[in-house]
């Protein structure tokens, strides 16, 4: 057999693709319900302290809904990119309270944006030692790229 060329392994991608292995397919296809399933419950997790008797104790809150992080008209129209940093606390309940900017770059674009954005965020009620805590100095960092 003589070396492939670009035809001969377009052939093959060509027919791959038009009848592709069942078992392979499923397995795909499984693999990818498993994902969306276990994205769909913890969206991320976001490290923040909560103060007890023993002093600061890191606690992870899990983000379970977050509403649409909303690209400001005016960056969009000039194609601005940038980045927020935002503090926050996660509540007993799990919302969010007393978001503040922290750094933006650039300044005064996107922290409206980005406030909004973070109040939407709903978590797991955080606990330590099983029961419900308000853990404080969270932050996260938002980026903003016009083409996302």
């Amino acid at each position: 057999m003589g070396p492939l060329t670009s035809k001969a392994v377009g052939l093959s991608l060509k027919q791959q693709l038009v009848s592709p292995n069942p078992f392979v397919l499923g397995l795909f296809l499984l693999a990818l319900s498993l994902s969306q399933q276990l994205s769909a419950d913890i969206l991320a997790v976001n490290v923040g302290n909560y103060s007890s008797a023993e002093g600061k104790v890191q606690v992870n809150c899990e983000l379970v809904g977050a509403g649409p992080l909303r690209y400001p008209p005016k960056a969009r129209r000039f194609r601005y990119t940038g980045q927020v940093i935002v503090g926050f606390s996660v509540a007993q309940d799990g919302s969010v309270s007393g978001a503040h900017i922290v750094d933006a770059e650039p300044p005064g674009i996107f922290e409206r944006s980005a406030l909004s954005h973070i109040r939407t965020w709903k978590y797991n009620p955080p606990e330590h030692n099983g029961e419900n805590v308000q853990v404080d100095d969270v932050f996260v960092r938002l980026v903003f790229q016009p083409d996302r």
